[in-house]
């Protein structure tokens, strides 16, 4: 009695899987389903190698520096591993590498520590978040003011200020900024270890995205404004100084 023969559907779902397997084809060939593929080994070889070049290629875009970091070899390589863990589920190439930063908090690279790597994915993240972010009008310093001194300063306490969409903030331990700045020289800079507070923002003038440098205390005021704290307290730990500093970013 000849075996049944699955189904278009049962087809379909299988030969997908095949081909998305960041593996290759190789745990395939022992399944009797393959043995229905005309051509095998070579013809399925093309459709799922094609696949993941497209994804390694999308995502080689989108952490460019990354990719410079640890070369073309190295990066295809997590590539592969990443999807392991992370397979695409999403029919937008630009979502593929959401879970990058968290995976290589854990990765082991024979030159660069798993902070530096998650680092620097991170940073070229947030860029990407803050670049398709929704877009919003800005207030100047001026306007601020304005509407800060209109409201009662017994009402102060509950003022809650709401930043633009496209502002993101990220602490690195490394000079990661630096090393985004001249991603496109010959020669990258060294990684040095150097406590960097980083705020990313794109103008709405020109739509380019610009990563910024900030002291402490400025960064963690507008965190927690970003986060959803009251003024008041975001501000509470704040000496004249750096409440001086503090302003020149809202």
């Amino acid at each position: 009695m000849k075996p049944l023969l699955p189904t278009l559907f049962e087809m379909q779902a299988w030969l997908k899987g095949v081909l998305v397997n960041p593996l290759g084809i190789e745990p395939a060939i022992k399944d009797p389903l393959f043995q229905l593929i005309n051509g095998g080994a070579a013809r399925l070889s093309v459709y799922s190698d094609a696949y993941f070049l497209r994804l390694a290629e999308a995502l080689s875009q989108d952490f460019e520096v990354l990719y410079k970091l640890i070369g073309h070899e190295d990066f295809y390589h997590l590539v592969a591993r990443y999807l392991e863990k992370h397979p695409s589920q999403t029919f937008d190439l630009g979502q593929v590498g959401i879970a990058l930063p968290e995976f290589l908090k854990t990765y082991v690279h024979v030159d660069f520590s798993s902070q530096v790597l998650s680092e620097t994915a991170k940073l070229e993240w947030l860029f990407t978040e803050s670049f398709h972010a929704a877009f919003a009008e800005s207030l100047s310093f001026e306007q601020i003011a304005l509407r800060l001194s209109e409201i009662p300063e017994e009402k102060h306490s509950e003022i809650l200020l709401r930043l633009h969409p496209s502002l993101r903030f990220l602490f690195a331990g490394h000079n990661i900024d630096e090393i985004w700045r001249k991603r496109d020289e010959d020669a990258l800079p060294l990684v040095l270890e150097q406590d960097s507070y980083l705020c990313l923002w794109r103008s709405e003038k020109d739509f380019q995205v610009r990563i910024y440098s900030m002291e402490q205390a400025a960064f963690e005021v507008l965190a927690n404004i970003g986060s959803g704290k009251k003024l008041d307290e975001a501000c509470s730990q704040l000496n004249e100084t750096q409440s001086g500093v503090v302003m020149q970013w809202c």
